[in-house]
Formats: C-alpha cells, structure tokens, sequence
C-alpha cells in the first residue's frame, strides 16, 4: 500500500531488542474530504529506513510511504473508567458499543519513506510568486502548421520503433 500524507509526529528512533536493528517510528496524516470537511486518516509507521534520511524528515513535511499495512483493533480504556466489568461475554460486548469503546489503528511496515518533492517545488513557486500551474510561457504554443511543418523528423525507416524516445515522453503530471 502508498500512503501520501504529512508528518504528524518526528521520527522516533528505536532499536529492536532481539535482532539489534535500528527502526524510525512516526505518525502520518493523509488527508481527504473537501476544504469545509476536511478529514485524516492517522497511520502509526514503523519504517527500517537509514538514520540520515530520518534525520532529514520534520513534521509538516509531505511524504510517501510505501509498505505493508496492518489493522489492530483495541479498547479504549477511558470510556470504560468506573463501569463494572460485565460477568458474560454478551454482556462486554454490549458495554464496548455502547460506550463507544472499540477503535483501530493502521500500522504501515516500511522501508521507505520519501518527501515529496512535487509539492515542495510548487511551495518554492508560490513563496516566490510564480504561477503553480503552467502558463503561457511554460505550455507549447500553438504555431501555424506551416511552422510546424518545417521541424518534422524525417521519416522512420520500417526497422525503427513508433515508440517516443525517452526524451520525447511527457511527465504525467
């Protein structure tokens, strides 16, 4: 699973008791809805990344994430404080639900996790005043097909690919 989102907690360092291998621990937020109902899903990540690329991770900062996603379902102590503990099993069951003491919570299992440099560099337009979508300036204008007609490649021998080159295909954002 990809996960886009932004950091909500800095990467913790920990190491593994059995194995000696070092982890990061961090919390992502990925966002949705719209501007008024805007909403997160929170992912708790345990990534095997690097320590020098942790180092490089702040909070707020956007990232990806790629990596095995677990569910984990809990009780929430706090809405259970003072309630006697129900003698049959019908009978906790129906206390979770009703006091609403049933959650879950996502870990994603990485080895990998990197900032997105798309966002950044729109970020870095803006504060400089440059238009984040593409103008004029940046699109190709639409010349007479005369114009047009003189910057044709010759053409392709049946032994060459129809395929674009590598140079010629467009980024598809």
């Amino acid at each position: 699973m990809i996960i886009k989102g932004h950091i909500g907690r800095a990467p913790e360092k920990h190491v593994s008791p059995s194995s000696g291998r070092t982890y990061y621990v961090l919390r992502i937020a990925e966002n949705y809805g719209r501007e008024n109902e805007r909403k997160a899903v929170w992912f708790d990540t345990v990534a095997a990344i690097p320590s020098l690329e942790a180092e490089m991770l702040a909070v707020g900062q956007v990232v990806s994430a790629e990596g095995r996603l677990e569910a984990q379902a809990y009780v929430k102590k706090k809405p259970l404080k003072g309630i006697p503990v129900p003698t049959t099993w019908e009978g906790v069951v129906k206390c979770l639900h009703e006091h609403n003491a049933l959650a879950v919570g996502l870990k994603l299992f990485t080895q990998k996790v990197v900032p997105d440099h798309f966002e950044q560099a729109q970020k870095r337009k803006a504060a400089a005043g440059a238009p984040s979508e593409p103008g004029p300036q940046d699109t190709p204008s639409a010349e007479a097909p005369s114009a047009q007609k003189q910057e044709t490649p010759p053409q392709e021998s049946p032994t060459q690919s129809s395929e674009p080159s590598v140079s010629a295909r467009k980024a598809p954002f």
